[in-house]
């Protein structure tokens, strides 16, 4: 990866950094342990699918959608 803007679109840096942690809610969420990140960690042009979300169909390359769980935690992570 050679910049921030690269590492923006790169899924596996986002599947890394992402899966398996606890998804804070909020403007003023800190994470308080690795196993955590914030709404401001993700990239700006995200949307957060709990389970059952209803998703528009429209493909945007540069968007991350965030797959969580009932308890926050995420799932997986793909652009679309």
């Amino acid at each position: 990866m050679t910049n921030a803007a690269d590492a923006q679109h790169d899924i596996a840096y986002w599947q890394h950094k992402l899966v398996g942690k606890t998804l804070l809610q909020g403007a003023t969420a800190q994470a308080k342990s690795p196993t955590e990140v914030t709404e401001a960690d993700l990239p700006p042009v995200r949307r957060v699918l709990p389970p059952g979300a209803m998703k528009t169909m429209d493909y945007r390359t540069e968007r991350l959608n965030v797959y969580i769980t009932d308890k926050r935690q995420i799932t997986r992570v793909n652009f679309g």
